[in-house]
């Protein structure tokens, strides 16, 4: 949606003009104004590791295909041999007709989520968006705007500033987008009105979260598999972003076993979100695992009250399910 918006080699108009976002002022400045480069992160993923290849090599894939795509649209800048990527991006804006880039990536942190332990892959992954995204030389030259989505917040390093320009909305915080994140409780209801399906049973199977000030936001996915199959049961565990939960949640750290018990019994056990790296291995303390399971979807969390719990009999049922399977 957000490249079709943005991208200047089409006309977008008969998709937005019967949509809200037409009333803007801005509508007519920003569509179709601008070169996009959107790239599914875990498609590279995928194709390198069913080709038996490195991650570590990612970024010069990645780079790769932005070069052909690039090379196939007609972008050849006068006197470019010899350029990196970069310069050649920044050639391209700084042409008679250049207009700056949109960077869209989906699923950017499937390369922290994958190569666990492989920090020479992530640090070189890393650097290709810092060189992106936090270049003085290129990103106020080049790109006009970016956005990133994934599972995990934007990765914390300890010995560079990092990513720390993008405004981040998360699951703890989804700031002034958290309705927009799933189905509204209205939206969700007329769904099931139309179907002919209770409102009150999807409820209290599918994932609900309080976001905003809308009221809770709902699972699109889930609720359109409970609505194509005319039954609730728990879905969650089989989506793709729903990560393997049993390493984590039966792990060696103090408490650990304790606090999930209490979870499962329905209670509010108070947690503190700071100290998590944003990753799937650096683990110092129970807080950790329960910031992760925040970030992954399977906890509800209270900022006000710093308290985390189990939202609904879905994710309850998956976690039943990843403990028998650990035991």
């Amino acid at each position: 949606m957000l490249a079709a918006y943005y991208d200047c080699s089409c006309d977008s108009h008969g998709l937005f003009d019967d949509k809200i976002i037409a009333q803007s002022q801005s509508y007519e400045k920003y569509l179709n104004g601008f070169n996009v480069i959107y790239l599914d992160i875990s498609s590279f993923v995928s194709y390198i590791i069913n080709h038996g290849g490195s991650l570590k090599f990612l970024p010069d894939d990645i780079e790769l295909a932005i070069w052909n795509d690039l090379l196939e649209c007609g972008f050849v800048p006068k006197d470019s041999d010899g350029d990196n990527l970069n310069a050649f991006l920044r050639r391209i804006v700084e042409g008679p007709d250049g207009k700056p880039f949109i960077f869209i990536l989906d699923d950017w942190d499937a390369v922290i989520r994958t190569a666990r332990g492989d920090h020479e892959a992530q640090r070189r992954y890393l650097n290709l968006l810092r060189g992106w995204f936090k270049n003085t030389t290129f990103t106020p030259q080049v790109v006009a705007a970016a956005c990133m989505t994934g599972i995990l917040p934007i990765r914390k390093d300890d010995t560079e500033s990092g990513l720390s320009d993008f405004d981040e909305a998360s699951m703890m915080d989804p700031m002034e987008f958290g309705e927009f994140l799933g189905f509204t409780e209205d939206e969700a209801e007329e769904q099931c009105r139309q179907r002919g399906v209770s409102f009150e049973e999807i409820r209290d199977w599918c994932p609900g979260y309080d976001l905003s000030a809308s009221g809770p936001v709902y699972n699109p996915y889930c609720i359109h598999l409970a609505l194509e199959h005319g039954r609730c049961q728990s879905y969650w565990s089989e989506m793709s972003g729903a990560e393997s939960i049993e390493e984590y949640i039966t792990m060696d750290l103090e408490g650990l076993q304790e606090t999930v018990e209490r979870l499962m019994a329905g209670e509010r056990v108070r947690v503190y979100v700071e100290s998590f790296q944003n990753d799937l291995e650096s683990f110092d303390d129970t807080d950790d695992i329960l910031t992760l399971l925040i970030h992954l979807g399977y906890l509800k969390y209270n900022e006000k009250e710093n308290t985390v719990w189990i939202p609904n009999r879905e994710i309850r049922t998956a976690l039943e399910k990843a403990l028998m399977q650990r035991a």
